[in-house]
Parts: C-alpha cells; sequence; structure tokens
C-alpha cells in the first residue's frame, strides 16, 4: 500500500459540486444533519409530539429562512392547552430576546387541543411571522404604542382590525401552502399518530 497516495476528502453535500436542484425539499435533503438543525426547545406536550413538532418547525424554518440564517435562529416552543380559551387565539409569535432588528430568539404559543391539520396550519402561520422579523420586513416600534413597519410601510393597528394586518394577510395566504408541502415531502400518517 502506498502511503504517499492521499486518501479521498469526504464533501459536505451541502457544498458539492453538483448543481443545486432548485426543490426546496431535496437541497434541504443533500444538507448534513448539524447544518440544517435551527435551535427549537419545547415545553408541554409528550416527548413523542415534542419530536414531531420539532422536526416540522426546523422544516419551516428552513423553508422560510433559508439554510444560511435558520440555523442562527433559537425558538422557544411552548404546546399550551387552553390558550384558545383564555386568550381567544390558537397561537402568537413573539421576540424572545431584547434584539428589536433582526431578532435571533423567539418565542412561539400553540394551543395544543387543535386538530392535527390546524395545529401543523398554525405552526406555518407562526413561523411566517417569525421569518418576518428575522429578515426585518416587520417591526414594532418601542416609541410609538401601536406602530409596526411592515415591508417599509409604517402602520397604526388601532386604525385597523387584527384580520387586516398585511403581516396576517400574508401568514393566512401562505401557511396552507407552507403546510401542504411539508405533509407531502413526510407521511402523514406519522404525523397523525403524534397529536
Amino acid at each position: 500500500m502506498d502511503l504517499t497516495e492521499e486518501t479521498p476528502k469526504i464533501t459536505n453535500p451541502a457544498e458539492s459540486s453538483l448543481p443545486k436542484s432548485g426543490n426546496r425539499n431535496k437541497d434541504f435533503l443533500r444538507m448534513t444533519t448539524m447544518e440544517r438543525r435551527a435551535k427549537i426547545y419545547l415545553r408541554g406536550g409528550s416527548k413523542v409530539l415534542k419530536r414531531q413538532i420539532r422536526h416540522a418547525a426546523n422544516w419551516m424554518l428552513f423553508d422560510q429562512l433559508g439554510k444560511r440564517l435558520a440555523p442562527k435562529i433559537e425558538v422557544m416552543i411552548y404546546l399550551v392547552s387552553g390558550l384558545e380559551e383564555r386568550e381567544g387565539i390558537v397561537g402568537d409569535c413573539g421576540i424572545g430576546g431584547c434584539e428589536t432588528v433582526r431578532p435571533k430568539e423567539y418565542e412561539i404559543r400553540l394551543e395544543l387541543n387543535q386538530d392535527t391539520p390546524d395545529f401543523y396550519r398554525t405552526l406555518a402561520h407562526e413561523i411566517v411571522h417569525l421569518r418576518q422579523w428575522a429578515k426585518d420586513q416587520m417591526y414594532e416600534y418601542e416609541n410609538e404604542r401601536h406602530a409596526v413597519r411592515f415591508k417599509g410601510k409604517k402602520y397604526n393597528m388601532e386604525d385597523m382590525d387584527d384580520d387586516d394586518y398585511p403581516w396576517e394577510v400574508e401568514a393566512y395566504g401562505i401557511q396552507e401552502d407552507i403546510y401542504s408541502r411539508y405533509i407531502s415531502s413526510h407521511k402523514l400518517s406519522e404525523i397523525e399518530s403524534a397529536i
């Protein structure tokens, strides 16, 4: 055996010289496991449910943020029973740290008592809001109560109904697409058995 011969270098699939497929699902699978993992923490629910939610949230984060930004994000997801009864919402997303421009830490609360498709649609909806903040598409003014900048335009939230906020219109508009793409790339039966 010739010891001077170089051993072949193991290349990272994400840095492969092969052309990218243009398909986010295939490109996601080409990345190594550590490269495609966001920092996701969960409170509430069973171990099986947490595993399923972590997987879905990770996939949705990479779908919305891309492979460069998603691994830099930290998300704490609270699975809360009775959220809809107490506050009239099935989910929300907020900034977790003290950064206000392009924050990296977030908190998401999800109503635990939803049927499976609605649960994942709610997760997709909140991930859209996370993307809006992370990519500086949305900014809440600290000095002006109820003032929000969304995609370069300033809005006064007191002058609008909740359903008319443009960031909500966008989130409702694409949550079904995110959910459908996630379900089509995974086995629905496995997801349903987890909840």
